[in-house]
């Protein structure tokens, strides 16, 4: 049997710790474009980058601002779901340890539909357009009654850019909303309002705006103007066409916002002045994939003499990767969101179903 020399002894261990550090390097890229895959899927609006560690099993996550620790936490629990990443260690603009300045260049940004919305969809407000279904018990001046409310509304973004140091989306908003009196002998569906509009987003760390145009109109139904013998001066022809401008800021589980609009168009001779503010919590401290919310969202209009339109929601979210399911219970004072009873005092508490963000 042929005797190993010291030399050939040495010559094999070099060759297998260069192989393990080529299979280590290798591991780590692997990673490292892994974790960039879901991070460009789920979070793409925190323009965040990855890169190997010298741990390989972590990973590290650039930011140019500072993340705020809930989206800490859903990037570290994202990446960290298959054990293939043991630790994520952040590089960012915070001052916590491991942080440092963020290597100088510039990401490409940029891009033709965008997967994400810089703005986040207002919880509370009636007519935000999204995918939902609730059930109702309206207290009105004419009477008592309950109501199934249907929302189909969806915001599609179009393109995503740079500006002010911040990111900047154009997309298209819209939405249908129908309420049927449950109580009526045929289900009567008794108002329909549409929207459509354009909205310009833009968001900079925590901080985020939308600037929006958007045309409304409210309609009733024939069954029930047939079975309520409703007549054309008692209908109103509600349409009118708006700018908007909301800004909002997060801080760690909290969201407030504000902003006003202006009615350049309308049908019905309407005063021109809206105002719009309101208050958002969402914590997912306890369980990842559970979590909890409340939104308060105030309207007021000068055709109203300012009196507020007040609408509150409190929800149970289940949520998976980028996609959640609120199952909420809302609460609504004030004049009717349904646009043909424009002027009509309401309140219904409700049970409902939304999908999406």
């Amino acid at each position: 049997m042929k005797r190993i020399t010291r030399v050939e002894a040495l010559t094999a261990f070099l060759l297998a710790s260069l192989t393990s550090l080529g299979c280590l390097a290798g591991e780590g890229d692997y990673l490292s474009g892994y974790a960039q895959g879901v991070l460009d899927a789920r979070f793409s609006e925190f323009a965040l980058e990855t890169a190997p560690h010298d741990n390989p099993a972590s990973v590290l996550v650039r930011s140019s601002h500072c993340p705020r620790d809930e989206i800490r936490q859903r990037v570290a629990a994202s990446l960290t779901r298959t054990g293939r990443i043991s630790e994520v260690v952040w590089q960012d603009r915070c001052g916590q340890p491991d942080a440092s300045a963020v290597a100088a260049g510039k990401s490409d940004r940029s891009r033709w539909l965008p997967d994400s919305t810089l703005f986040r969809p207002l919880q509370a407000d009636p007519r935000e357009p999204r995918l939902a279904i609730s059930y109702q018990e309206y207290s009105g001046e004419n009477r008592d009654f309950n109501a199934a409310d249907f929302h189909v509304g969806e915001t599609f973004e179009f393109y995503r850019g740079e500006l002010a140091g911040g990111l900047w989306q154009i997309g298209l908003t819209g939405g249908v909303f129908t309420a049927v009196d449950m109580d009526a002998k045929n289900k009567d569906l008794f108002n329909v309002d549409y929207l459509i509009g354009l909205p310009f987003t833009w968001r900079r760390d925590d901080w985020s705006t939308r600037l929006r145009y958007y045309h409304s109109s409210s309609h009733l139904t024939d069954e029930y103007i047939f079975n309520n013998g409703i007549t054309f001066p008692d209908r109103l022809d509600i349409s009118y066409d708006v700018i908007d401008l909301l800004v909002s800021h997060d801080w760690n589980q909290w969201r407030v916002y504000g902003g006003t609009g202006y009615i350049f168009r309308s049908t019905e001779e309407l005063d021109e002045m809206l105002g719009q503010a309101g208050l958002e919590w969402r914590n997912f401290t306890w369980l990842d994939n559970l979590g909890l919310s409340f939104a308060a969202d105030l309207q007021g209009q000068a055709e109203l003499d300012w009196e507020l339109q007040q609408s509150l929601q409190v929800a149970l979210i289940s949520r998976s990767g980028d996609r959640e399911v609120h199952y909420f219970l809302e609460y609504f004072n004030g004049p009717s969101p349904n646009g043909q009873f424009f002027y009509d005092e309401v309140d219904y508490f409700g049970l409902g179903v939304r999908l999406g963000l």
